[in-house]
């Protein structure tokens, strides 16, 4: 890691991804390893310091590896545009845009437990929804299609479990949202440093990020994010929100 952008990018999407772990937990009922708690726990407490350094910032980044096997909603934001043919790549700008975004979707969630509203999952329609995953990732749709037969997220009974089952928890989900860290001045010193929050100077159109924000989580691994506002509804509205 060459400079502050390149440290920057990588401790928010890892920030990010920890905090998308941990929403998961809850609805998948997944352990969390200590060492990963603990982790958040240090971030937590660097972040307090506003001029963190760059040593401080690559040892963090360092404690938490990526599990390539199961996308966070930021990596999987950026595996939809990837298959759109965006020219995404792993650079720190293309990984703090998306974690930026999805940071974003944050208050929905918390707007939605706090509601308590009686939420019902929608029908799922199965082919419809193929039609739309072939569009959207080409050559790559057959094996997520084939992964939705075996798993079965999207069916209606699934989504609802995972609605009763974030109610149930909803207390505990909030008080995690409270422990979340205020990434945001963090993501200015990122976009100072050259960094980029905006799709727009990659190239991508608002349609395109909205598609892949909306599709993410057909790739990602767990609940998510992404999957849990989807689940209750409100992705949509969170997406034309903040894009």
């Amino acid at each position: 890691m060459k400079n502050e952008t390149e440290l920057l990018g990588a401790l928010l999407i890892k920030t990010t991804e920890l905090t998308d772990r941990r929403i998961s937990s809850f609805i998948d009922s997944a352990d969390i390893p200590e060492s990963e708690k603990a982790l958040f726990e240090e971030i937590k407490t660097a972040l307090e310091n506003p001029s963190l350094g760059a040593e401080q910032i690559r040892t963090l980044v360092s404690k938490f590896d990526t599990d390539a096997n199961s996308l966070s909603s930021a990596r999987a934001v950026l595996f939809v545009l990837s298959r759109l043919g965006r020219g995404v790549d792993e650079s720190a700008s293309w990984l703090g845009m998306s974690a930026y975004c999805v940071y974003r979707c944050l208050p929905f969630v918390y707007a939605a437990l706090r509601c308590r509203m009686l939420v019902k999952a929608k029908r799922f329609d199965y082919s419809r929804w193929e039609k739309k995953t072939a569009a959207v990732f080409g050559d790559a749709a057959g094996e997520i299609t084939a992964r939705e037969k075996e798993e079965k997220k999207c069916c209606e009974s699934a989504v609802q479990n995972r609605i009763d089952t974030a109610f149930s928890r909803a207390v505990q989900i909030i008080e995690f949202l409270h422990e979340v860290p205020d990434l945001y001045p963090l993501f200015e010193r990122f976009a100072a440093s050259g960094g980029c929050l905006s799709y727009a100077p990659f190239g991508i159109s608002r349609s395109d990020m909205r598609t892949a924000m909306k599709h993410a989580k057909d790739v990602q691994g767990g609940t998510g994010i992404l999957r849990l506002l989807s689940d209750f509804g409100r992705l949509n509205e969170a997406v034309k929100e903040i894009l």
